[in-house]
């Protein structure tokens, strides 16, 4: 098994001991769903395949649903449902058919590799590792597709690929070409690849609800569902092969690590200083802040009071996986940036992979075992804003490095106290841009400023602006389930404060990222119904 690398599930029977074997990958990045039901043990690769059996019954789990409005994802191996469970990375799930006991084993550990020696070492290591993985996921890919952002990752991901590839077209979605697509198309013009620009608005995301609702797999929000409409349309004109970067920045480039920043007037200016963390108590306060949006506020939840104690479950579960990381990593700071990798490399990308896989073979390197192993060298200093890795690519196209960082607009390699310094002067520039435009346009002159977009997502309080005023069908539908739909009938919501925060004016981030949660599980409930 050790041996196994990329994105799998494994099924092996063998008739000689009457033995059935079940395998996920490193990172589970295909999920396997257990259903422990009386006299049956049900494997399935697809929650719904269990969902659709006739006659039987399954029962919400608080936890999980507390998790799901608290965190955006289910960070243990549960489900919605108290009897489906899922098979964690790395694992192997042995089962005796004769007896129909089982037991699981974990056959691989995201624990410490020797460090290298150098910058250069590691640099030239990462190189490699995405050579050899781009000639391997390239293997009868056929008529492909890049989703192309214009950021790091899709270009290590582009250069990686190119060399191998024959007939290969670059994707980029958004509301519009914003900053990133601008990256995204010089990219494609640099390698002298064809360019599409897919546009996707919020009444795109409530329109595709019921469609790509089996894909979400009742663990994840509309939020997540970016690429469906890209990916639907590349295969409807023949590419059969999709290629993507999702999250090979929270392992190489230490997305998720602590930056430092200060407040002046109650904004916060970012410094980029490598962060530090002095103990475990820190790291698991840290993963909170991280992952609870709602800071450990029940009130915000619209969760009814029988909820509470599953509610406040979730910073056990936070503790419970820095002690398991804790065995293998001794540094706070590696411990809590360990759980944060293995959780976003699972759930982040988990919902974007399987909108492709609907409709394509979806292929990454980050799921190569070269490309992990090479990531559990390397030193936090040498991960956090990567360094090494932005260096790679310099090595593998130079002319691609050159391009500046739509993020930022800087250039990949400038200092970080300057990257953070033209992150800042660019939100500080937009968000004043904006006020003057829709101040000018109560004054009655408009179309002096343009609206623009920025980003390759939705955002959050455009698609809340749709489900609240029921601008499109979809989000009628939508709203529609959500305040007399599965959450009110098995009381899990307060009706009347959704409805009052429904047709409230204002609604702050957290706000309008539960609503939107609340909304894509009271859509997945009605289809896929369960009992309190």
């Amino acid at each position: 098994m050790r041996n196994l690398s990329g994105s799998f599930i494994l099924l092996a029977l063998d008739n000689a001991e009457q033995r059935l074997i079940a395998a996920t990958d490193r990172l589970a990045s295909r999920p396997l769903y257990l259903a422990e039901l009386p006299g049956l043990l049900l494997i399935a690769t697809d929650i719904c395949a269990l969902l659709s059996l006739p006659g039987v019954r399954y029962h919400l789990d608080p936890v999980g649903i507390a998790q799901f409005i608290r965190l955006q994802m289910i960070i243990d191996d549960r489900t919605i449902y108290q009897e489906i469970r899922t098979l964690d990375p790395a694992s192997l799930l042995s089962i005796d058919l004769r007896t129909g006991k089982y037991a699981k084993y974990c056959y691989w550990h995201m624990q410490p590799g020797s460090a290298y020696e150098s910058d250069d070492e590691a640099t030239a290591a990462i190189v490699t590792a995405f050579r050899n993985a781009g000639q391997r996921i390239t293997r009868d890919a056929g008529r492909s597709a890049l989703l192309l952002s214009g950021g790091v990752d899709s270009r290590m991901v582009l250069a990686s690929i190119t060399p191998y590839l024959n007939d290969c077209t670059c994707m980029t979605f958004g509301p519009d070409l914003t900053d990133e697509g601008e990256v995204a198309q010089a990219l494609a013009r640099q390698t002298q690849l064809p360019w599409k620009l897919i546009k996707q608005s919020a009444s795109d995301y409530w329109e595709q609800l019921e469609v790509v609702l089996p894909s979400l797999q009742g663990m994840f929000s509309l939020a997540h569902t970016h690429t469906w409409k890209t990916v639907s349309y590349s295969s409807a004109i023949g590419f059969t092969t999709i290629f993507d970067g999702w999250g090979i920045d929270a392992f190489l480039a230490g997305s998720y690590m602590p930056k430092h920043h200060f407040t002046i007037w109650g904004h916060k200016f970012y410094s980029y200083n490598f962060p530090k963390i002095a103990n475990q108590t820190e790291a698991q306060h840290y993963l909170l802040m991280t992952l609870d949006c709602h800071m450990g506020d029940f009130a915000n939840s619209y969760l009814s009071p029988g909820y509470y104690t599953a509610w406040d479950m979730a910073s056990q579960l936070i503790e419970n996986q820095v002690s398991q990381v804790s065995i293998h990593w001794k540094d706070p700071l590696e411990q809590m940036e360990k759980v944060l990798t293995g959780l976003m490399g699972r759930f982040r990308s988990q919902p974007m992979l399987r909108s492709i896989r609907t409709h394509a073979r979806q292929r990454s390197p980050l799921f190569d075992a070269e490309i992990l192993d090479t990531y559990l060298r390397l030193t936090p200093r040498q991960r956090f804003l990567g360094p090494v890795y932005r260096a790679a690519l310099q090595q593998l196209s130079p002319a691609m490095a050159r391009m500046r960082y739509a993020n930022t607009g800087a250039s990949l390699f400038a200092p970080p106290l300057i990257q953070a310094f033209h992150l800042q002067v660019r939100q500080f520039w937009r968000a004043n841009r904006e006020r003057i435009r829709l101040t000018l346009n109560h004054m009655g002159i408009k179309h002096l400023i343009r609206q623009r977009s920025y980003g390759s997502y939705a955002h959050l309080s455009e698609l809340l602006n749709e489900l609240s005023n029921g601008v499109s069908e979809g989000a009628q539908r939508a709203r529609s389930v959500l305040i007399d739909g599965p959450l009110v009938e098995l009381g899990c919501i307060d009706r009347q404060r959704v409805i009052d925060k429904l047709n409230s004016s204002k609604h702050s981030d957290l706000e309008t990222q539960t609503l939107i949660s609340l909304t894509t599980l009271a859509t997945w409930l009605d289809r896929y119904p369960a009992q309190s």
